[in-house]
This record gives structure tokens, C-alpha cells and sequence, in this order.
């Protein structure tokens, strides 16, 4: 019974042991690749929604040496299409000032149009934002400062510094825990070592040695369990001669000083396991935060199982006040032995449920990166469709300012045509106008001649008249003269004839005169007619 007893107790404590070994390793090694952020194991991770609080962060040195990984790609591409990227203003202190002096914005023209034709999410922005929110390189260095994917990069590697420092001042030393974890698997490990690691070392002994309590008596062979052959043949008795070990329990007081002791550390350990782990939780809780946690967890569960242990050990020890143990012993052995077996099991379903936690995990991260692929695929996608159309929209646009080309062409030359008609009318017109005025000259020089001869033809017209008047006169005096001769001899001879009847028309020499002075008045019409021309 002894011996399936402590094998089963033995291999249960060697499980514990090897479990908490592997976790204090894992433990130590993860540690220490967050504590050594140049092994290339820092993890990505973005640990908040604005990165830009970090003043401290040291991005100042070459960024060039950086490689960025997709996730501050992705990271560039979402602030890229948030407006906060370009209207909160960049943090006061000495990147951004050594960044805004170098920043040149006329270096960059060509790209920021690349930029303004790539992204139409940036253009938009552009559009809405300048001039009536922010000036053109307020944006624009806002732009370069938060959307380089390897400034972001940079940037969060160091953060990750920072949060594996305040991780590692939140615990005072990993040696205290491998110490805590340490000291108690050891403990159970020499009350249940197998039988090729220890010598035959009494039970009692073997669990308080570490303590300096050494039992004073040990039980003989036959009063070892309290019979002897009479009254079970079928006990098993130990062999002297064997590698097994000869259990026997010590005295009460020394036994009950010794579990007491063991218990009071045990509790303390276990009271410095949860103020480590209350530590963690008040820590930013990060994706390396998180498996220490779920490391502290399985710490924890190994922990307790190694009391609950403890404990089944103490009520066994406590019951044992005599020299003589009855058949119930053995009743309360085999339960004992059947709820080790128990937890056993338990702590063999809560690893496979823990393998299945992690594989659910392993499942889990396996649809994030299938999802993330298909959503990196989609946007290539999209960034090609978009190329395409703005190709399209370009040879549109190409076309037209073709068509508008020829037009504007057509239209100069139109113009120069016009031109040439114009200047060819203006210059006629100009010989038209100077020939006008060479024949307005030449008129007026003739009216001048014109009026001259009429001048001369007045005055010769009024010598006319004078002469035609003066020599009316002289007719008329010698008309009157010759009518009075006349008349005389009519009335010398009227006394022997009859007088002739007086005729109305007029005698020949007033026909004559009447006529000189008609011509006269034509002559002075027609002078005055071609003046008038």
C-alpha cells in the first residue's frame, strides 16, 4: 500500500516540479527577451490610441536603419484617412522641433502630388481642411510626422522599452520568484523523491530537514503501521536489503512543529505570489503582459495543488497520535490515495484543457492573419482598381485636353486670319482716306478757282449789266427820238390818212433789248448754278 502510495505521490510531485521548473524558465527567458529589446524579438504590438504622448522615446537617431513590418504599414494607412492626424497639432518637444527645422516642404512637391493622386481618402482631407482649418505645411508636416510607417515603428519599439522597464521596476527581482516557486517545489519534492534520487531517509526526516526539526523516535519494522504477520499475512513487509525506502513518522509535537512551519511559509509564498501578481494587474496590460499573466495563472494553480498536498499531508500527519494505527488508517490511506489519483486526473484535464485553450489561441490568431491577408489582398485590390481608374480618368482627360488643343488651335489661327483681314482693311481704309483727302485737296482748290471765276464772272456781269443798261439808254434815247420823229411825220401825214390802230405787242427794238438782257440774266444763272456745284 506504502509503495503505490508514494509512487503515486512521487510522480504527481516530480510533474508539479518539472511543470514549475519549465514555467520559472519560461518565465526567466521571457523576462529577459523583454528586458533586451535588441534580440529581435519585440513584438509590434500597438499599445495605445495616440503614439505621439511619448516624449521621452528616443526616435531621434537614424531611421533609415529601421525596417518597418505590416503592422505600421497598416498603422500608416489608418491615420492617413483620420482627420485628427492633421488637425491635432504635433507635441512640443525636441523630435518634433528637430523634425518641423528639417522638414522641407518645396523638396517634396512632386510627392505630395503622387500622394494627392494615390489616396483619394488624403485628398478629401486636403480639400476640406486647407486653407479654412490649417495652412498647406501645417498639414503636410503633420502628414510626414504621423503617417511614416518607420517613424511609427521606431516609435513603438521604444514604447515596448519603456513598458518592459516599468514591467521589470514592478518586480523586484525574478530571483524571488524562482526562489518562491523553488522553495516550495523542492519541498514536496523530498517528501516524494523516487526511489533512484533518495537514500533511505525516514519520512519525517526527509520533510523537515530543510527546517532543522529531525524526529526523535522511528518506529520499528513490526510497529511501523501498527500490525505484525498475525494479523494480516498479506502485508507487505519491507525489505532491508532493498533500494526502497523505510517510511516512518516521527514523533507528534515534532511532526506537528515541522508541517506547522512548512505551512507558514508555504502561505507566505503563496501571499507573495498573489502581491506579484496584483502588481502585474495594475500594469499596462500588453500581449507580453498577458502571458505572464497566463504564466502567474498556471504558477498559481501548481501552487495550490502543492498546498492542497501539504494539507491532505498534515491532516494525515495529525490523525497518527499514537504508536498504533487501526484498519481505518488504511481506509483513510486509500481515500487519500484515490483523491491523489483524483487530482491527478484533474491536473492532467487541466492541461489538455489548456493545451485546448492554446490551440483554440493558435486557431484564433490563425483566422486574425487569415483576416488580415484577405483585408491586405482587398486593398490591393482596391489600390489597383483605383490605379486603373485613374488611368482612365487621365487618358479622359488627355483626350479632351487633345480636343481643346486642336480647338485652341483653330481658334489662332482664326485669329490670325482675322488679324491679317483686319490689317489689310485698315490699311485700305487708311489709302482710301488719304486718297479722299488728296480729292477733298483737289476740290477745294477748285471750289477755291471756282469761286475766283465766279467773282470774275460777277463782276463781268455787272460791267455786262452797267454796258446793257447804259446801252438801253442810249436806245431808248434814240427809240424815243426816232418815235418822236416818227410820230411828227405820222402827224404830218395823219392829216391826209387814217390813224392806225395802236398794237399791245412791242415795236422790234423792244423785242431786241428784251432779248440782250434775258441772255444777260442766263449768263448770271448759269455762273451762279456751277458756283453752287
Amino acid at each position: 500500500m506504502w509503495k503505490a502510495l508514494r509512487s503515486d505521490l512521487a510522480e504527481l510531485v516530480n510533474t508539479v516540479a518539472e511543470e514549475s521548473s519549465s514555467t520559472i524558465q519560461k518565465l526567466d527567458d521571457h523576462l529577459n527577451k523583454i528586458d533586451d529589446p535588441q534580440e529581435g524579438n519585440v513584438d509590434s504590438t500597438y499599445l495605445g490610441d495616440d503614439l505621439y504622448i511619448a516624449a521621452s522615446a528616443n526616435i531621434s537617431g537614424d531611421l533609415e536603419d529601421i525596417r518597418p513590418s505590416s503592422q505600421a504599414l497598416d498603422e500608416a494607412d489608418r491615420r492617413r484617412c483620420v482627420a485628427s492626424t492633421y488637425t491635432d497639432p504635433l507635441p512640443t518637444n525636441e523630435v518634433t522641433s528637430s523634425f518641423l527645422a528639417s522638414f522641407n516642404i518645396e523638396s517634396v512637391t512632386e510627392e505630395i502630388s503622387e500622394i494627392l493622386k494615390t489616396f483619394s481618402e488624403v485628398q478629401q482631407l486636403f480639400a476640406a481642411l486647407v486653407p479654412t482649418e490649417i495652412s498647406y505645411e501645417e498639414f503636410w508636416s503633420r502628414y510626414y510626422y504621423r503617417c511614416d510607417p518607420v517613424r511609427i515603428e521606431k516609435l513603438w519599439k521604444e514604447e515596448e522599452r519603456v513598458a518592459a522597464r516599468k514591467t521589470k521596476e514592478k518586480i523586484p527581482s525574478l530571483g524571488l520568484v524562482k526562489n518562491l516557486l523553488g522553495s516550495a517545489v523542492s519541498a514536496v519534492g523530498k517528501v516524494a523523491a523516487p526511489p533512484a534520487q533518495k537514500s533511505m531517509v525516514p519520512l519525517g526526516e526527509s520533510l523537515f530537514a530543510s527546517y532543522g526539526v529531525v524526529p526523535e523516535h522511528f518506529e520499528d519494522d513490526e510497529e511501523e503501521l501498527g500490525w505484525d504477520d498475525d494479523e494480516d499475512d498479506d502485508v507487505e513487509q519491507p525489505d532491508v536489503g532493498s533500494d526502497e525506502e523505510i517510511i516512518a513518522f516521527g514523533t507528534n509535537n515534532n511532526n506537528q512543529s515541522g508541517f506547522e512551519n512548512l505551512k507558514l511559509k508555504l502561505l507566505s509564498q503563496s501571499k507573495e505570489i498573489e502581491n506579484l501578481q496584483r502588481k502585474l494587474n495594475d500594469s499596462a496590460v500588453t500581449s507580453k503582459d498577458l502571458e505572464i499573466e497566463k504564466l502567474k495563472a498556471v504558477v498559481h494553480e501548481r501552487d495550490t495543488e502543492i498546498c492542497e498536498i501539504k494539507s491532505k499531508f498534515e491532516n494525515l500527519t495529525a490523525s497518527l497520535d499514537s504508536k498504533h494505527v487501526d484498519n481505518d488508517l488504511l481506509s483513510k490511506l486509500s481515500e487519500k490515495d484515490v483523491e491523489i489519483l483524483r487530482l491527478t486526473e484533474l491536473l492532467a484535464d487541466a492541461q489538455t484543457e489548456g493545451k485546448t485553450k492554446d490551440e483554440k489561441l493558435v486557431e484564433s490568431v490563425m483566422k486574425l492573419k487569415k483576416a488580415e491577408n484577405d483585408l491586405l489582398d482587398a486593398m490591393h485590390q482596391s489600390d489597383s482598381i483605383t490605379k486603373e481608374e485613374d488611368l482612365e480618368i487621365q487618358r479622359l482627360h488627355k483626350t479632351e485636353l487633345d480636343a481643346v488643343e486642336d480647338r485652341v488651335q483653330q481658334l489662332t489661327s482664326e485669329n490670325h486670319r482675322l488679324q491679317t483681314q483686319i490689317s489689310s482693311q485698315l490699311q485700305s481704309s487708311k489709302q482710301s482716306e488719304a486718297r479722299l483727302e488728296m480729292q477733298l485737296k483737289e476740290i477745294s482748290v477748285e471750289r477755291d478757282e471756282l469761286k475766283t471765276e465766279v467773282n470774275k464772272l460777277h463782276e463781268e456781269k455787272g460791267k455786262v449789266v452797267r454796258n446793257s443798261n447804259n446801252l438801253c439808254k442810249g436806245v431808248s434815247e434814240e427809240t424815243r427820238s426816232v418815235d418822236t420823229g416818227v410820230k411828227i411825220s405820222a402827224d404830218e401825214l395823219g392829216d391826209g390818212m387814217e390813224t392806225p390802230p395802236h398794237s399791245s405787242s412791242p415795236s422790234p427794238v423792244d423785242a431786241a433789248l428784251a432779248t440782250v438782257n434775258d441772255d444777260v440774266e442766263d449768263d448770271w444763272g448759269d455762273a451762279w448754278g456751277e458756283d453752287d456745284e
